[in-house]
């Protein structure tokens, strides 16, 4: 049965979920622009998060880590893993 069976892509189980669940969720992947676009509207007024960040250098940095982070939100939100701290 196993030699039966189609190799399929990495997005193909889409075809298969033509119904939306209220018990589940899919997650497009992120973009960069995305997450550009979030960073640009940090307020520079506020205080820095827990990793002790201001948002104004965020800014400054923004596309030398989009890279990185459009990595890992793709990855938590592909493997159903999200930090405490995130949530």
């Amino acid at each position: 049965m196993v030699q039966s069976l189609q190799p399929c892509g990495q997005f193909d189980f889409e075809k298969c979920c033509l119904y939306t669940s209220k018990n589940s969720m899919f997650c497009s992947p992120i973009s960069p622009e995305e997450i550009i676009k979030i960073i640009c509207k940090f307020p520079n007024n506020k205080a820095p998060g827990i990793d002790n960040i201001k948002s104004k250098i965020l800014k400054e940095i923004s596309s030398y880590i989009v890279d990185p982070f459009v990595y890992i939100f793709d990855m938590s939100f592909m493997m159903g893993i999200v930090p405490d701290l995130l949530k």
